[in-house]
C-alpha cells in the first residue's frame, strides 16, 4: 500500500516521498525508503482515502530490518495509534 512519508532531515529541510509498505498492523508495519533513517527517527504519513480525504499519523523508525536493491526496510511504530489509520480490522488483544 503506497502511502506518503514527509520527514526533517539534519538541517531542518522537508523531505516527501511515496513509499511502499510492506507490512501493516494496528501499531505500525514495515516501510521501504530510499533514504537512510535511524532508529528513533520520526516521520509524518499521509494515507489517501476515498474522494480528497487523507488520513495522517506521526511514526517512529524502530529499526533498520534489510537492504535491498529497491532500498532501505524498516519497522516503524505509529506514535498516535488510530485503529483506522489503515482501514484494517485488527483483532484485539483481551
Amino acid at each position: 500500500m503506497p502511502v506518503e512519508a514527509s520527514w526533517l532531515d539534519n538541517s531542518g529541510m522537508v523531505h516527501r516521498a511515496v513509499v511502499q509498505t510492506l507490512l501493516v498492523s494496528r501499531n505500525g508495519g514495515v516501510l521501504r525508503l530510499q533514504e537512510k533513517f535511524f532508529p528513533g527517527q520520526e516521520m509524518s504519513l499521509k494515507r489517501p482515502i476515498g474522494g480528497d480525504g487523507v488520513r495522517t499519523a506521526r511514526a517512529r523508525v524502530v529499526a533498520e530490518i534489510d537492504k535491498e536493491p529497491e532500498g532501505f526496510l524498516y519497522a516503524f511504530q505509529i506514535l498516535e495509534p488510530l485503529g483506522d489509520f489503515w482501514d484494517i480490522e485488527s483483532p484485539t488483544t483481551p
